[in-house]
């Protein structure tokens, strides 16, 4: 498990604005500006780093347990003009095998991002639910159909797969601990996993 630093909660990600490639910021309303900073700073279990003024296109990066323990997970979150009464939209960077989750484009299928959003809910409750929910595939939206019928068929061979998958794609172990010798904190070494683009390995 990657222990980022003292807090009262298992759940931890790190967060970083981004940098490589920025699309057009939509152009918020007011109160939408203000939800969404409010928000954000509010994340008090966020490792923060460059926001960018809008706020608005952003990278985090969740820790994978159960099945996904030992990987990092990097996810696009993009919001738009007319959150929070639409949902943000967020995609996986990292490669992960999962019933819900398109190996691919890194889709997500996941309700309360799609029919069952509501403005009260909030971009933090969707991470925690992306975390909790992979461990628990929900069957009415498949967005990976093979590792769906795998994982009903042969759930030994989803599983050592999918473990395959977190050692090659998300298990980041090795170069956390080879920056750490360097100086940097655990925190500093994730975020350069980051800007480098080492968590990215579905759309460069």
């Amino acid at each position: 498990m990657y222990k980022i630093e003292k807090i009262n909660t298992k759940t931890v990600f790190s967060l970083i604005n981004v940098q490589k490639n920025p699309s057009p910021s939509p152009v918020l309303s007011k109160e939408s500006q203000n939800r969404l900073s409010k928000e954000i700073n509010s994340m008090s279990i966020f490792v923060k780093e460059s926001f960018n003024e809008e706020n608005t296109h952003l990278k985090f990066v969740i820790q994978g347990t159960g099945l996904y323990e030992n990987g990092l997970y990097q996810l696009d979150v993009q919001f738009s003009k007319d959150y929070p009464y639409l949902p943000m939209k967020i995609r996986f960077d990292t490669k992960i095998l999962h019933p819900n989750i398109d190996p691919n484009t890194g889709d997500i299928g996941l309700n309360i991002l799609n029919q069952e959003w509501s403005p009260a809910l909030t971009c933090e409750k969707a991470l925690l639910s992306i975390q909790s929910f992979l461990n628990s595939p929900n069957f009415e939206y498949i967005f990976a159909p093979v590792a769906a019928c795998e994982f009903n068929q042969d759930k030994e061979k989803f599983y050592a797969v999918a473990k395959e998958w977190v050692t090659k794609y998300a298990d980041k172990r090795r170069e956390i601990d080879r920056l750490m010798k360097a100086g940097m904190n655990e925190n500093e070494a994730i975020k350069k996993l980051i800007r480098c683009g080492e968590l990215n390995n579905i759309r460069k």
